[in-house]
């Protein structure tokens, strides 16, 4: 209780109480927490929106034989397969390059004429012989012919006509009952860079490159049953 003092008014006639206002006390100690409220009702649930599907990723497109074309448009086929690799074959023109993925593919094929196909090394494997346009390139595959015939079993051959085509890095290898030649031309130059070809024939001639057309090579290895180098008669 704050202390009041008693004094009369200025007539002298009455008695005024004065208040004393003291100072402020000391905050007093906090009082206890109050209980915790109860839980809200849910929230509403949002809706889950589907982001767009990812890029492949790098083992599945070493895989996938694809197009690029020379505008720099990407066409996917799919896994490498005689159906994939046959319809991309199709559909590349001029100036294109077809990416023949880590496969194995049995078949024989044929190259357009300024087309290019490029491999992954001994892990893209064809089970037959490739036919060469011309202008057209090879690189990075390998070649595999396994065959119990009399006629003449092939790894590349190339195609009738003028121009040249070019093996780059290949692995070539060709075995037959009959007559082997791993690489011959029928009319274009070839030009075979750092190849390896053999040809091996059980009960015929073998040769790593055969007589035709104009076969120009540089490094590599050659090996033939018979010979290296087919000699013309």
């Amino acid at each position: 209780m704050s202390p009041s003092l008693k004094v009369r008014n200025a007539e002298n006639t009455a008695w005024i109480n004065l208040t004393i206002e003291g100072p402020t006390g000391p905050e007093g100690p906090r009082g206890p927490t109050g209980f915790q409220g109860p839980q809200g009702p849910p929230g509403a649930s949002g809706s889950a929106i589907e982001g767009p599907q990812g890029p492949a990723g790098v083992s599945e497109l070493n895989h996938m034989v694809r197009l690029i074309a020379s505008n720099g448009s990407v066409f996917n086929y799919g896994v490498g397969s005689a159906a994939t690799f046959g319809s991309a074959l199709g559909a590349a023109i001029d100036g294109d390059v077809i990416w023949y993925p880590a496969c194995e593919v049995t078949g024989d094929f044929t190259v357009p004429d300024g087309v290019t196909v490029m491999g992954l090394g001994r892990n893209s494997i064809l089970y037959g012989c490739l036919s060469l346009g011309s202008s057209s390139m090879a690189s990075s595959l390998k070649i595999y012919v396994v065959e119990e015939s009399e006629e003449e079993a092939n790894g590349v051959l190339g195609n009738s006509g003028v121009g040249d085509a070019h093996l780059l890095n290949c692995y070539i290898d060709v075995e037959n009952s009959g007559k082997a030649v791993a690489i011959k031309s029928n009319g274009i130059d070839l030009y075979a860079k750092n190849c390896h070809v053999s040809a091996e024939s059980s009960a015929g001639s073998g040769y790593a490159y055969g007589v035709g057309g104009n076969v120009y090579v540089t490094g590599g290895f050659a090996s033939g049953s018979t010979a290296p180098i087919e000699e013309s008669e």
